[in-house]
């Protein structure tokens, strides 16, 4: 009888235990419908959901590097219901488990944030430092991916450059009627310094008659904005774009707008795979970019000319052939230097003869006969510094009649570098000066360049 009561019992127990076990299956069930799984699996599941959501669509097109810089041509579609802020802290580029973040230079505002509307389209050329040269193969394995700020990754899909466009649609082409193009921008200041010197001229320098930035932009800083470029000899067909937008206004950066013209007037633009794009130039913000060009620029062809597509059809400047105009009329015309640079780091290191005139202003030098050595001071104006091979050093004596005479050698000197934050006074050293002592004009050269009078 006991046994029986046991056996009776062990069959109960069995059965309460299965009934407990289907219960608490239903719970558990009923609890996952409702409230979610635990802050692990959850954070898996909307991971996997998010990722895959339509409504956040993120794309890449062909990239292009050079100085240890790689950019690339990006859009984002916000096709939810939902308004959503884009953060450049959120974006990262993945190659093989290593990631980097979008470019930041010290000391430089890089950072941005883009308020998206349902429906919206967002385009740019983004950048991020790789510190080297991405072989072919570590391209085709990098991820470019977008993490919002619950930790979920959105990688974006590589498309093609014709895809890409597809995408931009309307946003794509000419925009140099925008006034807030820089090809606008650069016409607006060249305008304006024209009007203010005509109404300096026939008021008889009285100043009230002008309008000041304030009123004419109203924007008091309106003319803090510099753009300078560089072609590296390592990749002539890239060019590296940086500008430092210190108004108050934000600007765009119309790649189709870009072009550069050599010695021989012949053109070179923005490859057709960027030219459609953009770049978003933010107040009180940095941006630095690559982009490819449609072929080589070449030393032996420079100099060159960095021309705007204008949108005053009416401008009879000789410099606006077929509605291109030059910025040299402006407060900082755009600079492009050539150079053997490889990593930002000596990008904008350049030697005096790569360097535009305004870049560099020279005092007054002096010639010691005595000691055979010049002594002159230069400033730098813009994010340059100067890299001296001082046996490049020449001063030139000129004739009467205007042509070259004697020409002696520099074989020494110091500093080797000149930075951008104060005067440097150089020291260059001749083996001998005394062929030039007779001469009325003496020029300073650097190779064949002229850099200023010393007598």
């Amino acid at each position: 009888m006991r046994t029986m009561i046991v056996k009776k019992s062990n069959s109960l127990n069995a059965f309460v235990i299965l009934c407990m076990v289907m219960l608490l299956s239903v719970l558990l069930t009923g609890c996952q419908r409702i409230g979610g799984a635990s802050p692990k699996t959850q954070s898996q599941s909307t991971t996997k959901q998010v990722s895959n959501n339509s409504s956040f669509k993120f794309y890449f097109g062909d990239v292009d590097q050079s100085a240890g810089i790689i950019s690339a041509p990006v859009i984002i579609s916000n096709s939810g219901k939902q308004d959503m802020t884009l953060v450049s802290k959120n974006f990262s580029l993945d190659i093989d488990g290593n990631r980097v973040k979008l470019l930041h230079v010290p000391g430089e505002a890089n950072d941005f944030h883009v308020n998206m509307n349902s429906g919206d389209n967002w385009s740019n050329i983004i950048s991020f430092y790789v510190g080297g040269r991405l072989s072919n193969a570590d391209i085709s394995r990098m991820k470019m991916i977008y993490t919002t700020d619950d930790g979920v990754e959105h990688v974006a899909s590589n498309v093609s450059a014709s895809k890409l466009n597809s995408i931009l649609g309307n946003d794509s082409g000419d925009d140099s009627s925008s006034e807030n193009a820089i090809s606008s921008y650069y016409q607006n200041m060249k305008n304006y310094l024209k009007e203010q010197k005509e109404n300096n001229s026939s008021s008889g320098g009285n100043t009230d008659s002008v309008n000041s930035l304030k009123d004419e932009f109203n924007d008091s800083k309106y003319d803090h904005l510099r753009t300078w470029m560089v072609v590296s000899y390592k990749d002539p067909s890239t060019v590296l774009i940086k500008v430092l937008n210190e108004t108050n206004t934000d600007f765009t950066f119309n790649l189709n707008n870009l072009e550069f013209v050599d010695s021989s007037g012949e053109e070179t633009k923005v490859a057709s795979d960027y030219s459609s794009f953009q770049i978003d130039l933010l107040h009180g913000k940095s941006t630095t970019v690559v982009v490819p060009l449609e072929s080589k620029l070449s030393k032996s062809n420079a100099p060159y000319q960095v021309k705007l597509l204008s949108d005053d059809n009416s401008s009879s400047d000789s410099d606006n052939d077929d509605n291109y105009f030059s910025t040299s009329a402006t407060p900082y015309p755009i600079e492009l230097a050539m150079n053997n640079a490889t990593d930002y780091s000596s990008v904008f290191q350049a030697q005096p003869d790569e360097l535009n005139d305004s870049s560099m202003q020279w005092g007054k030098g002096k010639i010691s006969w005595s000691n055979d050595t010049l002594s002159i001071s230069v400033s730098l104006s813009d994010v340059f510094s100067i890299k001296n091979d001082f046996t490049k050093y020449k001063l030139v004596g000129i004739e009467r009649d205007g042509t070259k005479g004697d020409v002696e050698s520099a074989t020494d000197g110091a500093p080797s570098k000149v930075d951008n934050s104060q005067p440097a006074d150089l020291k260059i050293k001749f083996s001998n000066l005394k062929n030039l002592k007779t001469y009325k004009k003496i020029y300073l050269q650097y190779g064949s360049k002229t850099l200023t009078r010393i007598k």
